[in-house]
């Protein structure tokens, strides 16, 4: 505090001595000599026209250049001295904590961003990150940029309006695609530097909307697919404004967040190796911003990073490309609200890959492979809890009754669709048929494969079924709208748990599960329950002790 008053109060004084020097000493009507200054006022003006100074004998003929306002110049110099102390003053608390890059104009820092470092490592803050070094003054500047944090106090500027101005003009002179690497010391500077102007409120609103439409974007697709299959791709993506966001695919899938590694996100086993293979390690964990569903948010569920591009394969062998769009949303949320996103830019990417029509999907809906799966796979209905909703939900269990059980070895059968279960008098026919609970969509693959146990030469197939549920992270089977009661006169009948496959669409997803056989129908499994105990669970939660976990 007192380094500050103490530069202020010298800051004032060389305002004072220059506004003195320059301004001071005004003409106010008089006419004098532009040499000596003397005072003319009574001096008339000569025979050949003009004033003659009587002091230093000086002809003055033109009027204006006897009222010229008298300018102290060699005091300038001492003005300049004292806004350089001035300013030493008040950036010598700065110096002692960060460093001589402190004492610098910030104007003059961000004028050097374009010429740091783009080699990747570079621009790594962690202090766990041994990573290439830059010169002294890169590593200044990197520790300048980096002071503000994500979220400076808001109102408080520690860049000037001419440095503001300078940083986002230089900035849409860079690529996007080194501007939003922070791994490099060039778009760690950019990206930290630009992100404390936004959040403190130092940009325009014009250039505060270009950085947040700013972003980089690349699909890591498999180098084959089938015809006619919607594609899926690990999504890598990385902003220039740092912080948390949401992404939405123009197809029209749900939320995914995504949010910029700190300098502290070492989340996984540490990198090991060669100090090179060490470095390559940490640069593509920092590379790219980390993806994840949105919480709270009914979405596909998708492998982590994996998510469906919206790009439909051709039907035809060979290469394939097309563009794909996201759109980046950020929270806005007013006083009082808990969130409120909107829409702050998009960013397309290009989707690539190989047809392959051997890696074609079949679509089976014969009568045999319906009562394969419905004699090898046994159902059950059981209450689960639902920590979002927290709650008991009831949903349907899909276990093998075999564990060696399964398609050909190599070979994989995906089925599934929406869930429901309904209650059939079995006496009265198709006329006493009521269903009682609906369910989301939800699908299982099922593979066999050699298991990696067993005795020595003695080959033992293991069987597996996985499913997916129409959340993003629900497991599947899930059952969540009460349709109605079963009425009495059901009673005696029997409960079934119905899985009825949509109609064949032009591509399948089947959430992002792969098989060679897809079955297309309607697929029943006879429950435990009585109608009685469907009834008392739906209406009290009661739950009978045979489909208890």
């Amino acid at each position: 505090m007192a380094w500050t008053i103490a530069g202020w109060t010298v800051l004032v004084i060389g305002i004072g001595v220059g506004a003195w020097a320059l301004l001071w000493d005004r003409s106010r009507g008089r006419r004098r000599c532009p040499k000596c200054w003397y005072d003319l006022s009574g001096t008339e003006p000569g025979g050949r026209g003009g004033w003659v100074c009587p002091e230093c004998g000086r002809r003055g003929t033109q009027e204006r250049s006897l009222r010229r306002t008298r300018r102290r110049w060699r005091w300038v110099g001492v003005v300049v001295l004292l806004l350089c102390v001035s300013h030493g003053l008040r950036v010598t608390p700065d110096v002692r904590r960060n460093g001589w890059i402190e004492a610098a104009p910030d104007v003059l820092v961000v004028a050097s961003f374009p010429f740091l470092s783009e080699e990747q490592g570079t621009g790594l803050l962690s202090p766990f990150v041994t990573r290439p070094k830059g010169g002294a003054y890169q590593e200044s500047v990197l520790k300048h940029v980096s002071q503000g944090g994500w979220l400076p106090p808001e109102g408080e500027q520690r860049y000037s309006w001419l440095s503001r101005r300078v940083a986002f003009l230089l900035a849409r002179l860079e690529s996007r695609r080194v501007i939003t690497d922070g791994t490099t010391a060039k778009g760690q500077a950019y990206k930290n530097a630009l992100t404390e102007m936004i959040r403190s409120g130092g940009a325009y609103g014009f250039e505060s909307r270009w950085a947040h439409s700013v972003a980089w974007v690349a699909f890591d697709t498999p180098e084959k697919v089938g015809p006619d299959e919607l594609v899926y791709a690990a999504l890598r993506i990385r902003r220039l404004v740092l912080g948390q966001y949401r992404i939405r695919g123009s197809w029209g899938v749900a939320d995914f967040e995504a949010s910029t590694p700190t300098s502290m996100w070492i989340n996984g086993p540490l990198p090991s190796g060669t100090p090179d293979e060490v470095l390559a390690q940490w640069i593509e964990r920092f590379l790219w911003d980390h993806v994840r569903p949105a919480h709270g948010q009914r979405a596909w569920w998708n492998p982590p990073g994996v998510i469906p591009t919206g790009v439909v394969s051709r039907s035809q062998d060979g290469p394939f490309s097309s563009g794909a769009t996201l759109y980046i949303t950020e929270n806005r949320a007013l006083r009082g609200e808990t969130e409120r996103w909107e829409r702050v830019g998009k960013v397309r990417g290009m989707v690539s890959s190989v047809v392959d029509a051997t890696l074609k999907t079949s679509i089976d809906s014969s009568a045999e492979l319906q009562k394969a799966i419905q004699d090898r796979i046994v159902a059950r209905l059981v209450p689960r809890y639902d920590a979002e909703r927290r709650a008991w939900t009831p949903a349907v269990e899909l276990r093998l009754r075999r564990y060696d059980e399964g398609p050909p070895v190599g070979e994989a059968l995906v089925f599934g669709g929406r869930l429901l279960i309904e209650v059939v008098n079995e006496q009265e026919g198709r006329a006493a048929r009521s269903q009682c609970l609906y369910g989301s969509v939800s699908w299982w693959r099922w593979d066999a494969r050699p298991a990696d146990w067993g005795r020595p030469g003695e080959e033992v197939i293991e069987a597996e079924l996985v499913g997916r549920g129409g959340t993003a992270w629900e497991p599947p089977g899930g059952l969540d709208q009460v349709a109605r009661l079963p009425r009495k006169s059901l009673d005696g009948g029997v409960v079934y748990a119905v899985i009825r496959a949509d109609p064949s669409p032009a591509f399948h997803d089947f959430l992002s599960l792969r098989g060679d056989t897809v079955y297309q129908g309607e697929l029943r499994f006879r429950l435990r329950w009585s109608v009685e105990e469907l009834r008392r669970f739906m209406l009290s939660g009661e739950v009978p002790e045979h489909a208890l976990p």
